[in-house]
């Protein structure tokens, strides 16, 4: 097996140079690795902790994409149910909203009495 040539590393004295094997490079950069890794599973683990309901709905998201879901029927009809709902929702809103404005309007207005006939 080939013996790993030596790199150069600038060491905490700027006029010295010590070696580093390239093995060395790569212990540092996989402890760097897993350092951040583990910082990122115990941010997750809170936010789970924080949010079950989230992270499930997260969970299952990732799974239906990286399943091959995104492009299919599936994602189609929930994609135009979900527009539907949110025009509805959309609508609603606009209606209400208008009635709120015209509500002074009406408030103004005199009374009118109604006959019964008989």
């Amino acid at each position: 097996m080939a013996k790993p040539r030596a790199l150069k590393k600038p060491s905490s004295h700027h006029h010295a140079v010590e070696p580093l094997t390239e093995w060395e490079g790569l212990v540092d950069s996989a402890s760097e690795t897993r350092r951040h890794a583990k910082r990122l599973y115990r941010r997750l683990e809170a936010r789970a902790a924080a949010a079950p309901g989230a992270a499930t709905a997260w969970a299952l998201a990732a799974g239906f994409i990286l399943g091959g879901g995104l492009f299919s029927r599936l994602t189609v009809r929930a994609a135009r149910a979900a527009a539907v709902v949110a025009l509805r929702g959309a609508g609603a809103g606009i209606v209400a909203r208008g009635l709120l404005e015209l509500m002074p309007l009406v408030e103004n207005l005199p009374a009118i009495e109604i006959e019964k006939s008989t």
